[in-house]
């Protein structure tokens, strides 16, 4: 019933500690973090804040040279995601909607040798299982995307140009994306 209503501006606090380190070409960081913010509910065919939504978790990323030729991009975290402090205790404790516990997204990037300036890429994405519905009673299914793509660097002229082509969700995978509310 408030589609389009604008809530008032609110404050998250984070918190979060890490480790980074690099070896050759290749860096890797993993942090713990707890972010916390209101949450949103349904209520009376509403969308309301209520209470808090407290995500904590644990992230690892990697980036880097593999190789002269191989570049690797990727990721993976585990989020917990609950509702706190809600009002009258309704959904305390639930999972907050919309926030898959597993999420992992790996790149890489291949100059193709003896073709100048060429080089293919491709992406996996894998987004977990998340709630649909702030009382749990709805979950989305998990879904995984791959994404293809080709770069082309050369000159035209004095200028240099770089040509790009990607497929994403090459293998025509049904998904939803984000959510936004119940």
């Amino acid at each position: 019933a408030n589609a389009g209503e604008t809530f008032e501006p609110y404050q998250s606090k984070q918190m979060e500690v890490g480790v980074k380190w690099q070896t050759g070409d290749i860096t890797q960081t993993v942090s713990l973090f707890q972010i916390s913010k209101p949450a949103l509910i349904e209520a009376n065919n509403r969308q309301v804040l209520d209470g808090e939504q407290r995500n904590r978790g644990v992230e690892w990323n990697v980036f880097g040279q593999l190789n002269r030729s191989l570049s690797l991009l990727g990721g993976v975290a585990y989020t917990e995601a609950e509702q706190t402090h809600t009002s009258k205790g309704v959904n305390q404790g639930r999972a907050q909607l919309g926030v898959p516990k597993l999420t992992l997204n790996l790149g890489a990037d291949w100059q193709v040798p003896g073709v100048q300036g060429l080089s293919l890429n491709g992406r996996v994405n894998h987004t977990g299982a998340q709630w649909l519905t702030g009382d749990n009673s709805v979950k989305l299914p998990a879904w995984t995307t791959l994404d293809a793509g080709a770069r082309y660097a050369t000159r035209w002229g004095n200028q240099p140009v770089v040509l790009r082509a990607t497929v994403t969700n090459a293998t025509n995978r049904a998904y939803f994306e984000s959510i936004w509310g119940a």
